[in-house]
This record gives C-alpha cells, structure tokens and sequence, in this order.
C-alpha cells in the first residue's frame, strides 16, 4: 500500500423543501422542465452518480459504476428521506455502495453523517446542536445500518462547543477549511501560526477538549477543491486526475492524504456531465500503484494524528468573515442586481430568535408538567418523526409519561412540533443568497408560520409583531417591500389546518372517486358519508369527513356541501358535524333544493344551513389547484378533440398543397394538426399495438411533421412512451429465448428514435446494461447464433457496451 492517499468527499444535499402543513413538495416553476429542485438535482446528479458512465470516443458505454462506492460521501437526512420516496431504486444503491466500500476500506464506510437539517450550529442554542447532532446520528443509523465515523457540519460552521458535542455522541471526525485552523502544535509551547490557511492539508489534525475527550480534524485542500467547484475542472476528466494528483508532494517525508471536499453537486448538477468525470478518475485511480484511494475513517486508523490543532471560533467555509453570512451584511452573497445589499438578513435573524425564543419557553413551560425531561424526549421524537401509525406514536409517548397522561396525546405531539419547525426555520440557505424574497428564505418562512400556529394554541400569539419585525427587512426588489410583505403575500397564505384540509377534500370529491379511508398529504381523512348529484352542468357534493393530523394525532369531524356549477365557479360550505340526524336531514333539504330551486336560493340556503365561511376553488391547496384547473380544461379538450382529429384528417390534402406551394401554413390549422399527432404518438405506445404498427405509423408522422414543419412537443407524453419501452424490455428479460419480445422492443426503440425525444433513457440504459453484464457468458453464446443483428442494434441505439471493464 503507497504512503500517499487520496479521497474524494461530496456534500450531497438539498434544503427541506415540503410544504410545512402538508409534509410534501409543491411544483416549483423555476426547475422546469422537473416538477422541483429536489427532483431536477436527483436527477442531474444523485442518481447520475449511482451509475456514472464511463464511455469511449464513440460514446459506447465501456462500464457503469456506482460513485458512492469510491468517494467519501454525506447525504442531508432531509434529502434522503425525499428520495427514499420518490426513487427507492436509486436511494438503496447509495446505501449499498456504503456497504460495499467497507470492503474496501478496511471495514470503514464511505458514508458519514450531517447535522440534522443544515443551521449553523455556532448560531445554535446548546439544545439545538444537541438535537441537530443526535438527529443526524439517527437517521444515518437507521439508514445505513451502523454508527457514523464522522458528520459533517452545515457549511463547516464550527466552534468548540459543537466541537466536544460532537465527540459527546461519539463522532470521531468533522471536515473544515483549511481557513478555519488558527495554529498548530505537537507541544503546546511551540505553536506554528496557520491562520492564513497555510496548514497541511495532508494531515489529520486532533483538538484537545476540556471534557477530557477529542476529535480528530481533516482540513481539505482548499485549492483543488475550488477548482472542481467553480474553475470547471470537470470538463476534463484526464486534467481531473492530473490536477488531484498534483497536491501530493515528494517533499513530505509524513504519509499524505489528499482530499477534497466540494458540494456534491458538483458532479453533474453544477457541472455538466461532472459525474462521468469522476468515474473515469476513480476508475484510473483505484487502478493506481502511486496512490491508494481510501476514506477519512480508514486514514484515521492507519494514521492517527500527530499535531493538535486550534480551530478559529465560530467560522465556516462559505464566509470570509465567520458566520457573518447568516446574520448580518458582511458582503458574501451570490448575485444580485446594482445596490443589491443583504441589510435584511440581520432583521430576519432577529425575528426568528424572537420566534425560537417563545418556542422554548411554552415548550419546557407546557411539557415540564407531563414529561420528566422534555428535551431527551425531543431527542427521541425522531425514531416517530414521520410515523404514520398511531399505536406507534402512542408506544413512544408511553415511554415518556403516565399511562393516566395518554389523553394530552395532541398537545404533547402539538409541542414537539413546535420544537421541529422551530429548527428547521434556520436551515442555513434561508441567508446564504442575496435576496429575501428567494424560494429558500420563505421555505423558512413556512417553518416560522407553522410555529406561530402551534404557539398560539399555547395561548401565545406573537404573528403580528413578528411580522412587524420582518418590515425592518428590506427587499432589494421594490415590489416585494420588505419580510413583512413578503410574509404575509407568499407565506401566510399557505396557512393550512382541519377546515382548510376539509374544503380541499370537498372540492376534489365531486372529480375522484375516494375510498373509506383516505391520506391526503399529511392528513388521514375517513369518508363516513357522501352523496354526489348531477343536474345539468351543475353538480352537488354533500359529505361527512373525519379528518385527522397524522403529525399531531388531532381529529375532527366536519360536514360540508360543495356545489360545481361550471368552470372554475365552486362554492362550498362547511360546519362541525353535531348528530347523525342533524347531519341527514340537511343534506335531504339541501339536495332537495338542489334538485328544484333556483342557483340564487340553492347559494343562500348553503349560508343559512352551515353558517360557516364561504370557501372557493382559492382553498385548494397549490398542487391540487393545478391539477383540478387541468382536468377542467382537459374536458374541454376532449369534447372538442374528435373534431380536431377529424378536421385534422379532412384538411391533409389542403396542407399538402400548402406544402407543395411553399405556402406558409395558417397557425391555427398547424397547431390543429400538431395537437391530432401527438394524441396519435401518445395513442401508439400507450395501447397494446405492434411493435410494427407504431414503427410504421411513427415514420409516416414523422414525415409529414417534417414536410409541415411542425415542432412537436413531447414532453407530455415522454412517460408513455419510456414506460412501453420498459415494459417491452422486461418483458423480453424475463424470457430471454423469446425473439419476438426482443424484436418487439427493437422496432419500438426505433420509432422512439425517429421521435422528437429528449429523453435521455437513463433507466432504461442501466436496465439493459446490468442485463447485458450479469447474463453475457451465457447470452453470448446465444445470440450469435440465433438473434445477432438484434442484439448488436440493441447495444448500438442505448449505446451499450457488452463488456465491461470493470469485471
């Protein structure tokens, strides 16, 4: 084994995005063409680096590999909770790769673990870092199965209190900027000044606590490291590996580790194609006599620190001047127009430790009575953060109160999550930009809203003066004024609780067809009864809901009417429900005028029998909104598309004289026809035709939108069309002797490529490679004797190797 190490560590990780209210992640437009930041990053770069290409000059796939296996790596919990549900394939190849790089690191994981949801533990409350550090630990033991090595800190923000909690709950190591160290020494006697960021990166450092206990300290190579992330250094996989292999020195005579740290991101997300860099270099140097790829846990090991470090207090990566980024103007910012100035973030700071200050208060001031430590058994909330059974939640409330205090169930789960918001309302990308009307500063925003909400159940109600502090926060954009507008114009309206959830529900009732028992979002809402009348264009929807919070158990039951009398014109009308006979004889009364009296009477009864507030289509929550505004115009879509299709058909031999004059087409009557072809494209891959007949008529469409000149916009349909091919690859998969399953997949394939199709494949492409790989000593055999011209046309359109370097 060489003397000279290196190791590759990404920080992977994403703000907390979810909706506070319904724990999910709303449409954000800014990442278009992807439905949000989460997805459009997970793509471009978590799962890109699950199963990195490395390619040769033709673009042939030589071998896929999984990155995760060969870096160091920290993945934010938030993040990974995201992903665990939304693509459980590509969250279980990360955990994997852990696994299998403890095979390769002399039993040590490339995994490490990060506190909690990213605040700036300096900035913290000892409670807090407590919190965020034991959180971290949990979610990374309850995923990758054993106790982290290391964490990393939120933009490695550090002090020395976060520093002997860390080595309190059993964390061996952190990674800092060479920045941060202040001086270095084996005798405390003989210091060697390094605060200009002088020190050895090649080293592991130790700090010395005053608990008795210490911590060991790896400062990454900050020059390198810049490079990678904003000098482009990955355009260039060769330059890469050159580039990291230059910050080892013959000069040393001390066994080195060259590391880097960077935002994990970096590798496809901020660099293009990033991913497949970091493929080749780690293929190169795993391969490597000169150097020996390891991780900062198995260095360790081998190589214990032999000089002490003092860190600079309360100091960060990201800030020139300390913490400062988060609390004040200092001028680190990212963008911004002429004058822009970040004067708002030291307001906005205040107001929420005004906020987290209240939040503790009534939290030891209301739990203190019920609770023998309310903080350890914060500390435990996480094992039930995100259950949804109720026997579970009560099993961990028993561990902490009387049996005989089960019945403050609500006000004890209301309290903790007070604690939570409280927290995540200072993840640190709520001040890292230049503006405070940004998407991540009033996602903290929520979280703030969602405390005041819970507090004033307490019987605190501080939202106004909170609001009034936000004023003092100035917004570089004029339209947006200051926090307080902001607040109250993109926050405040996100409010949501029981009635909120019941209209939503109510609404969406009279256009899907809901079951006894139902999740809507973050809420369990039973369906205890429900009648639907239709009159014209006008329909009816009566109800009675159970609606209960699965985050603080509480449960209500509502009744409601909701009327639909075209387009986008909905009333409805809620009220607590009282009797099982009070509730039938109004809906009786109601559906009877319903049947025979006029829309003005029907409208005035809704008022006089619920004596409720008057909620519209403007209560339906965001996603929601846009999905119901959608199938109403798709009902108008489809009751004209017959015609549309057969306009289309009636004018083809109009358009080919258009097309043979050189006469521009009219835009009404190309869009027609443009529309007519991609209901036709979605039609073929979504039924059960041949592989033939879509081959066929795909060519013929092709042609004619060629010869028209119609740009056809398939992102719409692109899950149809991915989806056949899937399909028609596993089933040929799943019978592998069967050459007309694989000529079925062929023919699809090409059709698929004569398409407009941005798709890149990037599933299907790893399905067909690992297909390839695990069966080729006996497929080979096979198709060259009975199916070679599919097989190699198989390889040539993905772009597939069928072997691999990597064996």
């Amino acid at each position: 084994m060489s003397d000279h190490y290196l190791c590759i560590h990404g920080h992977f990780y994403q703000p907390p995005r979810e909706n506070p209210w319904l724990e999910y992640l709303e449409v954000q437009d800014s990442a278009a063409p992807f439905h949000d930041w989460n997805e459009r990053v997970f793509y471009e770069c978590y799962a890109a680096n699950s199963a990195a290409r490395i390619s040769d000059q033709d673009g042939n796939i030589l071998a896929i590999i999984n990155n995760y296996e060969y870096i160091s790596f920290n993945f934010g919990p938030t993040i990974l909770e995201w992903m665990e549900f939304h693509s459980p394939e590509v969250y279980h190849r990360i955990l994997e790769a852990d696994q299998k790089s403890q095979a390769h690191f002399g039993g040590h994981g490339n995994a490490i673990a990060q506190v909690y949801n990213h605040l700036i533990m300096p900035l913290a409350t000892r409670r807090d870092k407590i919190t965020q550090i034991a959180w971290g630990i949990s979610d990374f033991e309850k995923r990758f199965g054993r106790s982290p090595e290391g964490m990393w800190l939120a933009e490695t923000a550090a002090d020395t209190e976060t520093l002997e909690i860390l080595a309190d709950q059993g964390i061996q190591f952190t990674i800092l900027s060479p920045y941060q160290a202040n001086a270095i020494f084996k005798n405390p006697a003989f210091r060697e000044d390094v605060s200009s960021g002088n020190i050895d990166p090649t080293r592991a450092y130790k700090v010395s606590l005053k608990t008795g206990k210490s911590i060991a300290i790896f400062f990454y190579d900050a020059h390198i490291s810049r490079a990678v992330a904003f000098e482009h250094l990955l355009r260039n996989s060769d330059d890469f590996t050159k580039r990291l292999l230059s910050g080892l020195s013959s000069h040393r005579t001390h066994p080195q580790l060259l590391h880097i740290a960077t935002d994990g991101e970096s590798y496809g997300h901020h660099s293009k194609f990033g991913e497949m860099a970091l493929a080749y270099t780690l293929d190169t140097l795993r391969h490597s006599k000169t150097v020996t790829l390891t991780n900062y846990a198995q260095f360790l090991e081998l190589h214990p620190p032999e000089y002490e470090v003092e860190i600079k207090e309360n100091s960060s990566w990201s800030c020139s001047h300390g913490i400062e980024r988060w609390r004040s103007d200092c001028g680190c910012h990212t963008s911004g127009g002429p004058g822009w100035n970040q004067q708002w973030r030291q307001p906005l700071r205040k107001a929420l430790d005004f906020v987290k200050a209240a939040c503790d208060d009534v939290f030891e001031r209301d739990l203190t009575p019920l609770v023998p430590d309310p903080w350890r058994m914060l500390i435990d909330y996480f094992d039930v953060m995100w259950e949804t059974n109720p026997n579970v939640i009560d099993v961990f409330l028993l561990l902490h109160i009387a049996p005989g205090e089960l019945h403050n169930k609500v006000k004890i789960l209301k309290l903790l999550e007070i604690q939570r918001n409280s927290m995540l309302m200072y993840t640190s990308c709520g001040w890292f930009f230049s503006e405070i009307s940004g998407i991540e500063t009033i996602q903290i925003l929520k979280y703030a809203c969602r405390a005041l909400q819970l507090l004033r159940e307490f019987g605190v109600d501080i939202e106004t003066e909170f609001a009034h502090m936000l004023a003092k926060a100035p917004s570089n954009v004029p339209e947006y004024v200051n926090g307080e507008k902001i607040y109250l114009t993109y926050v405040k309206p996100c409010e949501v609780g029981l009635k909120r959830v019941t209209v939503h529900f109510a609404i969406n009732s009279l256009f899907q067809n809901y079951k006894p028992k139902n999740n809507i979002y973050a809420f369990n809402v039973d369906y205890l009864d429900y009648s639907k009348e239709t009159l014209g264009v006008k329909t009816m929807g009566m109800g009675h809901v159970r609606i209960t919070s699965q985050r603080t158990s509480e449960t209500q039951d509502y009744i409601y009417a909701v009327l639909h009398y075209g387009d986008v014109d909905f009333h409805c009308s809620l009220d607590l429900f009282t009797t099982t006979q009070a509730y039938v004889e109004k809906k009786k009364k109601i559906l009877d005028a319903f049947a025979a009296a006029p829309l003005t009477d029907l409208v005035r009864l809704l008022f006089t029998e619920f004596n409720q507030e008057y909620a519209t289509l403007d209560n339906l929550f965001g996603e929601e909104k846009r999905h119901l505004l959608y199938v109403l115009a798709k009902e108008e879509i489809n009751r004209i598309m017959p015609l549309m299709s057969h306009t289309a058909d009636k004018i083809q031999k109009v358009l080919d004289y258009y097309c043979k004059e050189q006469i521009p087409i009219p835009k009404l009557l190309g869009s027609i026809n443009e529309y007519a072809m991609i209901k036709k494209i979605e039609s073929l891959f979504s039924e059960t035709v041949s592989g033939l007949e879509i081959l066929e008529s795909v060519t013929h469409l092709m042609d004619s939108a060629k010869a028209f000149a119609f740009q056809l916009d398939l992102k719409e349909i692109e899950p149809v069309i991915s989806n056949r091919l899937d399909r028609l690859s596993r089933t040929y998969m799943a019978h592998p002797r069967m050459e007309e399953s694989l000529k079925e997949f062929v023919l699809a394939l090409r059709a698929t490529k004569l398409l407009p199709f941005n798709n890149p494949l990037w599933s299907l492409k790893n399905l067909w490679y690992d297909f390839l790989v695990k069966t080729e000593s006996d497929l080979e055999k096979w198709v060259k004797s009975e199916i070679p011209t599919l097989v190699d046309e198989v390889k040539h359109l993905l772009k597939i190797a069928l072997t691999t370097s990597l064996k």
